[in-house]
């Protein structure tokens, strides 16, 4: 029935459009017969004047008969299709007349009809979710405990008919679970068996009690379980599966009881995530270093807290498998150190440690979100990070100590004043600088090296944080003992000597350039020892980190420490000078060789009249004030320089003295001292140096303590061979002022061109009220030797009142010699 008014629907239709279609028809036949060839139309006069124009034209006897014809059958033509219109319109509106009803019909039928499909459609969905119900439901119940009691009990009472009827009910859940399995609707088969899983364990029935169709089935649960967890790896293990789903694969897992299974599967995915990442980060260009690290670092340790979170959510946060992924964790560390070495490496050693540097702290700032997780790596990336890092810096020292022997071949060894506000940093620079500091005496390798190491300390001291404290002091300590070996073998080597990096270091061969050698190595070690203790003084941040105060502790007493190495480096280096002066004017050649001999066979008619030091003692003289002389040229404006390195010269001179074994125990073992003067002699020899020290103004107790030791070891071996020197005060006073008046003939013999103002400054002693000096081959000596003669009442006991006098014409003599070498400085 419905068919049938769907076709009178559709004639109707195509009844209505051929009907408009002769209705517009007709409509422009109207239109040509009033507008084309109306006779009152004006249009249509010109219109008929145009065309008859060309026809003229076209016949000049024009033929009228044939327009006229022409007329009649339009006209015909058009009153034949008015007809035809009034036809049409009375058919069209008899049949919209007619068929309207059946349209109204129609529209009310198609709205039963749709009413009818949507109880259709519900009445599905009503019978789709009974099916569900009953596919949830009804296998359930099969299971149950009421049904599992049952049929335990109809075990034990009924036949094997019964036991047949069971085990086709128990096989139902079986093939659901296969067409589950086969369909991929895994999260379904999962309810499933978690059901019958749970329904089965609270039986705890034993294997041998189990009916064999229970059994059976038991099997098959656990046969359909594996299968459910090897589909759930194998989703798991897809490469292209998106993550969501992956990590609902592995809840799955953990649904099923296969932890260990799921927490491999986990890592292995992360794992796989994060090399894609690596793969993906290009290797840098130079001037992308820092970025590609930066960018490393982000990759893998944001991936690992994606994965300790996805961890977290399978376990929860205590649980058995969290030593597994810290242990992964780790391992993902060790890779990123990896490629972090490799990356380190591939630098050019400009600029590699400060990269290095800012690299590590980089990889320690993401390292540290973790720990908003309860993930504490950062000791571990620290001390995998270490080896590396320590490679690194070991890299850039040895870099260092090739740019010191390429600066150092050049230094001449002149000394230049520098001031210390210009050639440290703001870091370095003491808060306050006195005077005496304002400027510092460097040779040019020195200026440099002092830069250098400032640099190495800038970029090294950041990677305190690694635990590196230790590595970065012996490194600079390397760079110090580098520069000081350098200026050792300037001083001591006997030519221009060759290095294995083709730079030659030129020797000190003037005195002049051996004492600015030893200034400069003082100045060095001077100030880093006052400025180097500023670099953390107030300062707990490096690299954008907080230093803790025990790392500031520990870092700040090992910065001590270095600079008491570097110090005793320095002292070493002044000793070897020392050890080497010594040698070079006590030992010169043989006939001059300050031998035991001479002590034993020495006798003179007067014990201490006319003594004179020993020709080795007098060489020393001249060389001490050699060195005096020069350095005041040398260290101008750092005379405390000048009398440490002269204090030093005389310990060492008596140090050498006291640890000449050789020639204590000659003295020591010989029988024949008894008819030997050599006491006195040596006496004078040890007290000429005292006296010296005093006389140049760099005297200290320890020289004279010194002195009256090896005095006295000398008067035991004198005893011990038969002779009593008669030691006491009276005649150590003529002692002091032999050593006295032999420094003073000697001063007058070296400046005999300034013999005038030797005598102006005698005549000044001699004019005042104090006690006349003077010797037999000079009257001014022969009034010192008369006075203590005299009066001996007078000789005090403390040496320094003894040669008060003395001193004061020794005083007056170098100043009146100070004055002279300004003027002619001044004229220079």
């Amino acid at each position: 029935m419905e068919v049938d008014k769907f076709e009178q629907l559709e004639s109707f239709v195509v009844l209505g459009l051929k009907t408009w279609r002769a209705f517009g028809l007709c409509e422009l036949c109207d239109s040509m017969r009033l507008g084309s060839f109306g006779p009152s139309s004006s249009s249509s006069s010109s219109s008929s004047t145009s065309v008859a124009s060309p026809l003229s034209r076209f016949s000049d006897s024009g033929d009228s008969e044939s327009q006229s014809m022409t007329a009649k059958g339009i006209k015909l033509l058009c009153s034949e299709l008015i007809e035809l219109k009034k036809t049409s319109n009375d058919d069209f509106h008899r049949a919209v007349y007619l068929n309207c009803p059946d349209f109204v019909r129609i529209f009310k039928e198609l709205r039963g009809i749709e009413h009818e499909t949507m109880q259709l459609k519900q009445h599905v969905l009503n019978h789709k979710k009974l099916v569900e119900e009953l596919m949830d439901g009804v296998y359930v119940e099969v299971l149950s405990e009421e049904f599992v009691d049952s049929i335990i009990q109809q075990f034990e009472d009924v036949d094997k008919s019964s036991e047949s009827i069971v085990e086709v009910q128990l096989d139902a859940t079986p093939e659901v679970l296969d067409i589950l399995l086969s369909e991929q609707r895994l999260d379904e088969a999962l309810t499933i068996i978690e059901k019958e899983m749970r329904l089965l364990e609270k039986k705890q029935v034993r294997e041998d009690s189990k009916p064999h169709s229970l059994s059976s089935y038991y099997t098959s649960i656990l046969e359909r379980k594996s299968r459910l967890a090897n589909q759930y790896a194998a989703l798991a293990e897809h490469q292209r599966a998106p993550s969501p789903e992956c990590l609902k694969a592995l809840a799955g897992l953990c649904r099923l009881g296969d932890s260990q299974r799921a927490i491999q599967l986990l890592l292995r995915y992360y794992h796989s995530r994060l090399a894609n990442a690596k793969h993906e980060l290009q290797w840098p260009e130079p001037s992308l270093h820092g970025t590609y690290i930066r960018q490393l670092a982000k990759a893998v340790f944001s991936t690992i807290s994606q994965a300790a979170r996805s961890f977290e959510n399978l376990y929860g946060e205590k649980s058995p498998y969290a030593s597994e992924f810290v242990q992964w964790a780790c391992e993902e560390t060790e890779a990123f150190v990896s490629c972090f070495d490799k990356y380190i490496k591939s630098l050019e050693i400009k600029g590699k440690l400060a990269t290095a540097v800012e690299a590590v702290h980089s990889a320690l700032s993401y390292c540290s979100i973790l720990e908003t997780q309860c993930i504490v790596l950062k000791p571990y990336l620290i001390k995998v990070l270490r080896p590396c890092m320590e490679e690194v810096l070991e890299m850039y020292i040895c870099h260092y100590k090739k740019v010191i022997g390429v600066f150092t071949a050049s230094d001449a060894w002149i000394l230049d004043k520098y001031l210390i506000s210009e050639i440290l940093t703001e870091a370095a620079t003491p808060a306050v600088i006195s005077n005496e500091f304002e400027f510092c005496l460097l040779t040019t390798s020195g200026r440099k090296f002092i830069t250098a190491l400032q640099v190495a300390m800038k970029e090294s001291f950041p990677l305190v944080f690694l635990q590196m404290d230790t590595a970065i002091f012996n490194g600079l300590m390397d760079l110090f003992s580098e520069y000081i070996n350098i200026l050792d073998k300037a001083i001591y080597g006997k030519a221009d000597i060759l290095e294995t990096d083709g730079s030659i270091i030129i020797q000190a061969r003037t005195m002049k350039q051996q004492l600015s050698v030893l200034a400069n190595a003082s100045a060095i070690v001077d100030i880093f020892s006052s400025a180097t203790r500023n670099i953390l003084k107030g300062t707990k941040q490096f690299g954008g980190e907080i230093m803790k105060d025990h790392v500031v502790s520990s870092f700040e007493k090992k910065l001590v420490n270095w600079i008491l190495v570097i110090q005793d480096a320095a002292n070493r280096h002044k000793a070897s000078f020392c050890q080497q002066f010594i040698c070079g004017v006590m030992i010169p050649e043989v006939e001059l060789k300050l031998r035991p001999e001479f002590y034993i066979n020495y006798q003179s008619s007067d014990v201490i009249q006319d003594l004179m030091p020993s020709v080795a003692f007098e060489m020393l003289f001249q060389e001490l004030r050699n060195v005096d002389k020069l350095g005041k040229e040398v260290y101008y404006g750092a005379n405390w320089l000048l009398e440490e390195l002269l204090t030093e010269l005389t310990a060492n001179i008596f140090l050498w003295l006291s640890s000449n074994e050789e020639f204590w125990k000659v003295i020591e073992d010989n029988s024949t001292l008894q008819h030997s003067d050599g006491f006195w002699k040596f006496a004078l020899d040890v007290q000429f140096l005292v006296e010296l020290s005093r006389f140049g103004g760099y005297f200290c107790d320890n020289l004279s303590d010194a002195a009256s030791a090896l005095i006295s070891r000398m008067e035991s071996a004198f005893i011990d061979g038969g002779v009593d020197p008669c030691r006491n005060e009276v005649v150590y006073g003529r002692i002091i002022d032999a050593a006295t008046k032999s420094i003073l003939k000697l001063l007058g013999k070296e400046n005999r061109e300034s013999s005038s103002d030797i005598d102006e400054a005698f005549a000044v002693v001699e004019n005042s009220d104090g006690p006349q000096y003077g010797h037999e081959s000079d009257p001014s000596y022969a009034s010192l030797e008369d006075y203590l003669e005299m009066d001996e009442g007078l000789v005090a006991t403390n040496k320094s009142e003894i040669i008060t006098p003395t001193v004061q014409v020794m005083h007056k003599l170098e100043q009146t010699t100070s004055a002279d070498e300004t003027q002619l400085d001044d004229v220079k």
